[in-house]
């Protein structure tokens, strides 16, 4: 809410937008990504077997975000928080795992500029 303040509706419209090209830019083609909202993005990585592949994606992920965003003519740094939770250790049920997603989210928002694992 903070950067629509000091910045307003249409430039935080803008950057909503660039912020989900280079989210979808940064996953896999059979990965899901949707607007859960606000600026609140959801990703279902499919066919993960192993941590270490999320983290070489969250990390691809975080990297992508961290790039200064270019709007209006002028360039713009913005910070990501990341929650993640792994089924079926998380939940089982994609209530379950949303909510663990939420519940690590917030933790890493504490951190500014963070993501974290559900524990």
């Amino acid at each position: 809410m903070e950067f629509i303040i000091l910045h307003g509706h249409d430039v935080g419209d803008i950057l909503l937008r660039q912020y989900a090209d280079r989210l979808k830019s940064s996953v896999r083609e059979d990965d899901v990504l949707c607007r859960v909202g606000g600026d609140e993005f959801l990703v279902l990585l499919n066919g993960i077997k192993e941590e270490k592949q999320i983290n070489h994606l969250v990390k691809r992920i975080h990297t992508a975000f961290r790039e200064p965003y270019e709007i209006n003519g002028s360039r713009l740094n913005v910070t990501s928080s990341i929650g993640i939770a792994v089924f079926p250790k998380d939940g089982l049920e994609s209530k379950s795992l949303i909510s663990h997603a939420d519940q690590a989210l917030y933790r890493a928002k504490e951190q500014r500029d963070y993501y974290l694992f559900y524990s």
